[in-house]
C-alpha cells in the first residue's frame, strides 16, 4: 500500500500552528525588551542621564503588567474561580510592588517599576488589538 500524504489542509492547519508558537515568542520578547527599555527612560527621567543603572526589575514587571492585559482580555478565562482567584492574587502583588515603590516618593526603583509595568501593559494592549484586527 502506497503511503498518503496529509492533505494540503492539514499541511496548513500544523504551519499555523507552530506560526503562532513563535509569534506568541516574540511577543513575549518584544514586551521584555520594550518594558526594559521604557523602564530604563522612566527611571533616566528621575535619576537624570548620568546614573549608571543596572537590572532587569521594570521589564519583569512588564511582563507582569502584559500578563493582566493578556489574561483580562480572556472572557473565557475570567469565568474560572481558578482565574478569578488567579487574577486576584495578581491584582494584590501588584498594588503590594505599587505601594511599596511610592511610599517613599517617587524614587529611581519606583519609576523603573511603574514605567515598565505601564510600558508592558500597553504593549500588550496593542498586540492584543493588532491580533483581533488581523
Amino acid at each position: 500500500h502506497p503511503q498518503h500524504a496529509p492533505p494540503p489542509s492539514a499541511a496548513l492547519h500544523e504551519a499555523a500552528k507552530h506560526a503562532w508558537v513563535f509569534a506568541r515568542g516574540l511577543i513575549f520578547a518584544v514586551v521584555f525588551l520594550g518594558a526594559g527599555v521604557l523602564a530604563g527612560v522612566s527611571a533616566w527621567s528621575v535619576a537624570g542621564p548620568d546614573t549608571l543603572m543596572v537590572g532587569a526589575s521594570g521589564a519583569v514587571l512588564g511582563l507582569v503588567g502584559a500578563t493582566l492585559v493578556a489574561l483580562l482580555g480572556t472572557e473565557r478565562l475570567r469565568a474560572t474561580p481558578e482565574m478569578r482567584a488567579g487574577l486576584a492574587a495578581l491584582g494584590a502583588l501588584l498594588a503590594a510592588q505599587c505601594g511599596s515603590d511610592l511610599a517613599g516618593g517617587l524614587r529611581v526603583s519606583a519609576a523603573a517599576h511603574l514605567g515598565g509595568l505601564v510600558a508592558g501593559a500597553a504593549l500588550m494592549a496593542w498586540a492584543e488589538y493588532e491580533s483581533a484586527r488581523r
